[in-house]
């Protein structure tokens, strides 16, 4: 029997390797395509990644402009909680279409008018993490100098035009995200120190 077996063994040795190869890569595509799931297989991330909450996120990030600021001086204390900052956010959101990851991802937002104003800061705060993690940046700088692209980033908290050269103060930054602005800034002329 075993000379048998190493007779067609030694006449069809390529062959029996190519099977054993064949059933091996057969095996590994299944133990693969199992671990990921029917829903997976293809090109993209998956559906519920943070790669696809990031992606719609900077897809959609303008629908949220004039929240940026509020948002974040709520969420850091500097400013008390209003239910119409969150309400508005939640209200932008909802009216995205095709974001289905990212209004589940952002879905505790909807809870808003039975926050307290300890819970609203909170959950402000929480927000501002998520706009942080996802690609937005505030701008940190105190103050700059006036040149031919602030006016593209900030407005004049008066109304007044500052000239090139001139050192402005920041009063709110602005906000981008992958090189896109999102919310603009106010800038206002510095105050001149006295030496008195």
């Amino acid at each position: 029997m075993f000379e048998v077996i190493a007779g067609f063994l030694g006449d069809n040795l390529f062959y029996v390797i190519a099977a054993l190869l064949a059933l091996v890569l057969v095996c590994w595509f299944c133990m693969t395509r199992k671990r990921r799931g029917p829903a997976e297989v293809g090109d993209g991330p998956p559906a519920g990644s943070d790669d696809a909450v990031r992606r719609q996120f900077e897809e959609h990030a303008a629908v949220f402009s004039g929240l940026y600021e509020a948002v974040h001086r709520i969420g850091k204390g500097k400013s008390r909680f209003r239910q119409g900052v969150a309400g508005d956010f939640a209200v932008r959101l909802g009216g995205i279409d095709g974001a289905d990851e990212l209004k589940e991802q952002l879905s505790f937002v909807s809870g808003h008018d039975r926050w307290d104003s300890a819970e609203g800061a909170e959950k402000m705060n929480e927000l501002t993490g998520f706009f942080f993690a996802n690609g937005a940046m505030r701008d940190s700088a105190g103050e700059i100098t006036v040149d031919s692209e602030t006016y593209a980033k900030y407005d004049v908290a008066d109304g007044e035009r500052l000239y090139e050269g001139t050192i402005a103060a920041i009063k709110t930054p602005c906000w981008h995200i992958g090189g896109k602005l999102l919310e603009k800034g106010i800038i206002d002329k510095k105050e001149e120190e006295s030496n008195e």
